[in-house]
């Protein structure tokens, strides 16, 4: 009899920790917080406006050219861009090699500079600061004699503008 207890027991215990395994892959043990919170901050206002027609239609070039005036500006009547930007201009052309030569002219203070155009794209990038700023433009399109490509009747041109946010350097001093 001492035996078939001692089975029973054997039994039991070997039953208990059994279960007491299976069990430990689980727990049963939770922790969660949340809190509300209300952030407010400010969020910077990017401002660039294009002014002037983005899409011109030149019909017949021949032998004369075609001036287009256009601006870029960061700044909406009273409302200022709160970030510097830079950016590309570039001539979009409807005809492939097309056969017009595109001259490129920042005006500033009544002297237009030339700007260098590399595949109707401007090389530098231009910039517009935080503060009021509008630069003045003048595109100069002239049809190339030179070239043996004929120019379709309508040709468009799209004006294009890619601004990227200026990374501002921030200097530390350690002292």
């Amino acid at each position: 009899m001492k035996r078939h207890i001692k089975k029973i027991i054997c039994v039991f215990f070997g039953v208990f920790i059994l279960i007491f395994f299976v069990k430990m892959k689980f727990t049963y043990s939770k922790y969660s917080k949340s809190d509300n919170t209300i952030v407010s901050s400010d969020v910077a206002k990017p401002i660039l406006i294009f002014d002037g027609e983005s899409e011109m239609n030149i019909e017949c070039l021949n032998s004369n050219k075609y001036s287009y005036e256009f601006s870029i500006k960061n700044f909406d009547g009273n409302f200022i861009s709160d970030i510097n930007f830079r950016y590309y201009i570039f001539f979009e052309l409807s005809q492939e090699n097309a056969p017009i030569l595109i001259n490129l002219y920042k005006k500033s203070n009544g002297i237009e500079e030339k700007l260098e155009l590399k595949n109707n794209k401007i090389i530098n990038l231009e910039t517009l600061d935080i503060i009021k700023n509008q630069n003045d433009y003048r595109a100069e399109i002239l049809y190339d004699t030179s070239s043996k490509e004929i120019m379709s009747d309508n040709l468009k041109i799209k004006v294009l503008v890619q601004a990227v946010q200026e990374e501002e350097v921030i200097e530390e001093t350690i002292k």
